[in-house]
């Protein structure tokens, strides 16, 4: 008998639809409805069977998470669980221009078609949210253009949850972040990409380099534990890819006080089919 956490505890807010698959949306992830249907009224642990239904048939051969190891064995029998994983991503708007973000243009994106409140709202009254172990995903555009990003942390404040990690590229300062992680109920991920502030401006397309730094120093500030928040340095081929820049880089985040930082490749500056990915100038 075989099941999946995935499908069993995690919900994703997506463009168009709502799925339980987070991994990647390509085996049969719930696809419980899209924006233009009422989401409110669906029956997510009928889905959430179907769905375990589908991986303990012959039809799992003709999904992609035939192989996945989400998919595992059990001799428990088969029974829905609580959500203890929501991904909120219903939403590509942004207010940045980033050269590697396939999403062009400042002001550029997809705003809400929906509004996922009444839905997790729905999910607290009906018992379905684990609230001692949930965590939440705020992935998608840029927060500072999600109108309904704080009556979202309200309501996961008023009912419940373990950790909110918010994900947001810092141009405009969010009060509601820094109550959260001041309280060490959250995470912060940023991207900054450079040392400089001319650098910055080739990156992200906007002059925000100032602003972004007022703003990090502001939660840095505000934890006690440093390591909620993390600063991230994507490399770009031509760009920042050079010691000069990412030394200025280390330096900006000592003199500011930041324990982490996490560094990755542009999808294009690396042959992502064979792995081979060009090494750093200087």
């Amino acid at each position: 008998m075989k099941t999946c956490d995935e499908i069993c505890s995690s919900i994703s807010f997506n463009l168009d639809d709502i799925t339980s698959c987070c991994v990647s949306g390509l085996g049969p992830s719930p696809i419980y409805c899209d924006y233009t249907k009422t989401k409110e009224n669906i029956n997510y642990i009928q889905k959430q069977q179907e769905m375990l239904n589908i991986i303990n048939s012959n039809e799992i051969k003709n999904y992609k998470c035939n192989n996945c190891c989400y998919v595992k064995e059990t001799q428990m029998p088969l029974k829905e669980t609580k959500y203890n994983l929501i991904i909120i991503r219903h939403w590509t708007a942004c207010n940045c221009n980033c050269v590697y973000c396939n999403v062009k243009g400042e002001g550029s994106g997809l705003f809400p078609k929906y509004n996922p409140y009444n839905i997790i709202k729905k999910l607290y009254n009906d018992n379905l949210i684990d609230k001692e172990n949930l965590v939440v995903h705020f992935q998608g555009g840029d927060i500072g253009v999600l109108k309904e990003f704080n009556s979202l942390v309200e309501l996961f404040e008023e009912n419940g949850f373990k950790r909110l990690d918010f994900c947001t590229n810092n141009i405009i300062f969010q009060p509601t972040i820094q109550r959260i992680i001041s309280k060490q109920k959250g995470t912060l991920s940023l991207s900054l990409d450079c040392g400089t502030s001319t650098t910055y401006k080739k990156i992200k397309g906007v002059d925000k380099f100032n602003q972004y730094i007022k703003n990090l120093k502001k939660y840095v500030n505000s934890v006690k534990d440093k390591n909620t928040i993390v600063v991230n340095y994507i490399i770009v081929l031509g760009i920042n890819d050079n010691k000069k820049e990412i030394l200025k880089f280390f330096k900006l985040m000592k003199n500011i006080g930041i324990k982490n930082v996490g560094f990755r490749l542009d999808y294009n500056y690396a042959n992502f089919w064979t792995f081979q990915s060009v090494p750093l100038t200087d």
